[in-house]
């Protein structure tokens, strides 16, 4: 799985979010985390999808989980159509004091890889219907109130420490991060066209993460992890599936990683697991594509505002959904 090892290590990057606290309540309520004086910053895996060469900006998608210590109190106006338009005047989904860094793989005219940080910031929120639907079926399953969305290693901190119904809104929810890249050319994944792509239990399937990332980014960037799909959970309008349950190691800070088939095409992205408190058993989940392109028509059809990101986003979901475009309708 050489090639395709390498695509998932491209596809993937490392977030890193901070911010003042002062109080120490952030980093206590983390399975992992750096702190320097009165500033705690934390981690987690993005895909990045999307590199316009003209605005010099590329673009990730990252969990809303992951950034929800730093997120504002004006963050529930962040999908308003100022903010979708991009206006100055709308609101930040970011608290002021919040910073926003991408470890990003780029090539040097001589075809060398370097790596570099690189600043970036919160530009739109996409609402994931289909898992948050998936996501209250599967915790509700069991009337003993056991299961939840997060680590074992958090305890009752992190996403642990939210009431189960926030725990869903947040992992059903994705962020775009738009980065500032200069003259960099970043190096992106070839997804498969998907073309045909059948998944089913059984399914080979390898990621990219970044556990523990900001502990030692050399070290745990890109790290790679494979195995198999376990199940399927089909979306509720019965086209596709909503959420992938895998058989495979994953680790704090890997949400948000890309998930791909052993062709190299790009299957989903890793969720925060579903935890069973009792046995503290986490079961590995992802997004599933078709879920991803059902939320990027919604997207679509409600931003009509002709940016950068939304040009960028729809040459690549035109891209890499094939066929199945025609099933998700023009928007995408």
């Amino acid at each position: 799985m050489g090639p395709i090892a390498k695509a998932a290590q491209s596809a993937s990057v490392l977030v890193c979010v901070g911010g003042h606290d002062p109080s120490n309540q952030i980093h206590r309520s983390q399975p992992f985390y750096a702190s320097e004086g009165d500033t705690t910053t934390i981690s987690t895996s993005g895909l990045i999808f999307s590199h316009d060469t003209q605005s010099q900006k590329a673009y990730v998608l990252v969990l809303k989980t992951a950034l929800q210590p730093f997120v504002s109190n004006a963050s529930e106006h962040f999908d308003s159509p100022e903010a979708l338009r991009g206006d100055e005047a709308a609101p930040s989904l970011m608290r002021p004091d919040a910073f926003l860094r991408v470890l990003c793989t780029a090539q040097t005219d001589k075809g060398k890889s370097v790596v570099s940080w690189r600043s970036a910031r919160a530009l739109h929120v996409i609402q994931l219907s289909g898992v948050r639907e998936a996501l209250q079926r599967l915790v509700k399953a069991q009337e003993s109130g056991a299961w939840r969305i997060g680590w074992a290693v958090e305890g009752t901190g992190g996403l642990l420490r939210l009431p189960v119904e926030a725990q869903i809104q947040h992992a059903g929810t994705l962020v775009v991060l738009e980065v500032d890249c200069g003259d960099d050319t970043f190096q992106l994944t070839e997804t498969a066209s998907l073309q045909g792509a059948k998944l089913e239990p059984g399914s080979q399937v390898v990621s990219s993460g970044s556990p523990f990332g900001l502990l030692a980014p050399r070290h745990f960037a890109h790290s790679l992890t494979w195995g198999h799909v376990s199940n399927l959970w089909p979306s509720v309008d019965g086209f596709g599936n909503s959420l992938l349950m895998l058989d495979i190691r994953v680790l704090p800070g890997m949400e948000g990683g890309p998930v791909l088939d052993e062709r190299g095409a790009l299957i989903g992205l890793l969720l925060p697991p579903l935890l069973n408190t009792s046995t503290r058993t986490e079961i590995p989940l992802a997004i599933s594509f078709e879920e991803l392109l059902r939320s990027l028509r919604t997207f679509f059809a409600a931003n009509t505002a002709q940016s950068d990101f939304w040009r960028s986003l729809k040459m690549w979901t035109r891209s890499t959904a094939g066929r199945r475009q025609a099933r998700l309708g023009d928007h995408v």
